[in-house]
């Protein structure tokens, strides 16, 4: 059963991703072994759809305990479980600090992607680095810089997927300018009003986290390989180099761009332009002094933090010559995130340009609510369409 890259001539993936994966599935195999014949074969039926299959080899009728195929997809739902924790997480955090209307567009986008269906419980580090940086999403919004970090060590170190490292670089700048106590407005005190301590206290808590998790990483690894070996470190190293990764396929820019389309369908689109779409709001604010609603009274900095590690991502995996669907999951829930922005832009705009031409007070908010439904009723329900006949196709033609 082990492929080439857990060869230990090359030991490019590390046995700590499959070691919890592994504890799960020992749960499951023995909770089968406990449960009644005429249950197990009920939740075969429910998770595979052909029991007949998952109970007989080759002819030979297996013991519930043996049935692989039915532990796999117990194992896939505890990931869907464990994706759906991690989205309702972010989701919770969008509607306290950013706002009701972005979580809600945001749910809705998140709930309807083809995309996220099959992303969600899938076996990949791709899927496990998107669970991971919803989970630490959540908690930099709330300003839990220590549990965001953490769970960004935890992706890049523990995983064996060290690429991702480029998606939480603003989590840890965002973490050091917060302990650091400065302000943008007092400028003139920064020298005063640096907090050192703090700042030393929060890289000396990341550097020992760090090296808590690599040593148990490695230990694991260890144990399996039968030497002391960084897979981490040889995964990087065999991508970086020249012509690594070109040996599996090489594809065009329209490969990416087509799996968006596919999997998100317009609103790939809505969540790419919701960084531009922000600036833009930034410079009309401040050269025209028109002021715009939006659910919290706050700056945009926040949602530019959030979305700016889905544009270093793209900006690295789209020049890379080698492409996979897989390579896009992380970025899945900041497409989600953007788009909600932009539909929290569109409504916003489209409600000022009401006010200049309705006088009524009552009248105006009557319209915006009628703007808000028409936007929906355009936008809304044909992504759905779309994404929900996408979802039921990838069901019903590889349900096996």
């Amino acid at each position: 059963m082990q492929t080439w890259e857990y060869a230990p001539k090359f030991a490019l993936r590390t046995y700590a991703y499959l070691f919890p994966m592994a504890a799960v599935a020992k749960c499951f195999q023995y909770l089968l072994g406990c449960l009644p014949p005429a249950f197990v074969h009920q939740l075969s039926t429910l998770l595979l759809l052909a029991p007949q299959a998952a109970t007989k080899m080759d002819g030979v009728l297996i013991a519930p305990q043996d049935n692989k195929p039915l532990l796999f997809a117990m194992l896939r739902s505890f990931l869907a479980l464990i994706s759906c924790y991690s989205e309702l997480s972010f989701l919770d955090a969008i509607h306290e600090v950013v706002g009701p209307t972005v979580a809600h567009w945001a749910a809705i986008f998140s709930l309807t992607a083809a995309g996220n269906f099959h992303s969600s419980q899938a076996f990949l580090p791709s899927s496990s680095v998107m669970i991971l940086w919803r989970l630490s999403a959540s908690n930099q919004l709330k300003e839990n810089y220590g549990f965001a970090i953490f769970w960004g060590l935890v992706a890049v170190l523990a995983v064996g997927w060290p690429f991702c490292a480029v998606l939480f670089i603003s989590t840890g700048l965002l973490a050091i300018w917060k302990a650091s106590g400065l302000d943008f407005v007092s400028r003139r005190n920064w020298r005063n009003n640096f907090q050192f301590s703090s700042v030393m206290m929060l890289l000396l808590r990341t550097i020992l986290h760090s090296i808590a998790i690599q040593a148990f990483v490695m230990a694991i690894d260890y144990h399996f390989y039968g030497r002391i070996v960084s897979p981490t470190w040889n995964i990087f190293v065999y991508n970086a180099q020249s012509g690594g990764d070109e040996l599996y396929g090489v594809e065009p820019l329209s490969y990416y761009i087509k799996n968006l389309l596919l999997n998100f369908n317009f609103v790939a689109l809505l969540g790419v332009l919701s960084l531009p779409i922000i600036m833009v709001k930034k410079l009309v604010e401040r050269f025209f002094s028109v002021a715009f609603d939006n659910d919290h009274k706050m700056c945009n900095s926040v949602e530019v933090l959030v979305l700016a590690p889905m544009y270093m991502w793209m900006a690295i995996v789209f020049s890379r010559p080698h492409k996979e669907e897989r390579f896009l999951f992380p970025i899945y829930p900041m497409l989600c995130f953007g788009a909600a922005i932009t539909m929290r832009e569109a409504i916003c705009l489209a409600s000022k340009l009401l006010s200049l031409l309705l006088r009524s007070k009552q009248r105006k908010q009557k319209s915006r609510g009628n703007i808000q439904l028409l936007l929906g009723l355009t936008l809304l329900f044909p992504s759905i369409a779309i994404s929900v006949s996408r979802s039921f196709a990838v069901y019903h033609y590889y349900s096996a």
